[in-house]
């Protein structure tokens, strides 16, 4: 959460509301702090929405990244920040319930995919959008966020 957030913080106001790569830049950091909040939850309910921290949804396009993203639409950096603020709370009470047991089973019966897989690919899935928008900053001459040792 912390190197999210000094990303979040490296990227200028101009180049926050810009586009990369024909995608708007707050909606690239909005794409992998979204998914953070879907994944990290207490209960693997399809469709239940309840644990969610507070996420920008109604907001959207339906088809997350299938559909072009509205001119007027904007999250500001603060408002991401917050968001990933609420996040990260939300994901300390869901690590503090984990124990090895628990990693080892699935989310929910009949469901493959276990607790220790939402967590790998989370952070597969993070690493790559910090690392495709450091990218953007170099490129844009600016200087990365920098990386957090755990």
């Amino acid at each position: 959460m912390v190197m999210a957030q000094r990303l979040i913080t490296a990227i200028p106001p101009e180049l926050w509301a810009s586009e990369y790569n024909g995608t708007p830049v707050w909606y690239q950091v909005y794409h992998f702090v979204y998914f953070l909040d879907v994944w990290f939850r207490m209960r693997y309910v399809s469709g239940d929405r309840s644990e969610m921290a507070g996420s920008y949804e109604e907001r959207m396009p339906k088809e997350e990244f299938a559909a072009e993203v509205p001119a007027e639409l904007l999250i500001t950096r603060e408002e991401m920040q917050d968001y990933l603020t609420k996040i990260h709370e939300k994901t300390l009470r869901v690590f503090r319930a984990m124990n090895d047991r628990k990693l080892g089973r699935p989310l929910h019966r009949g469901y493959g995919y276990r607790h220790m897989d939402v967590l790998a690919g989370q952070i597969r899935h993070v690493m790559y959008n910090l690392g495709y928008l450091n990218g953007m900053l170099r490129q844009h001459g600016l200087p990365e966020a920098d990386w957090v040792e755990a």
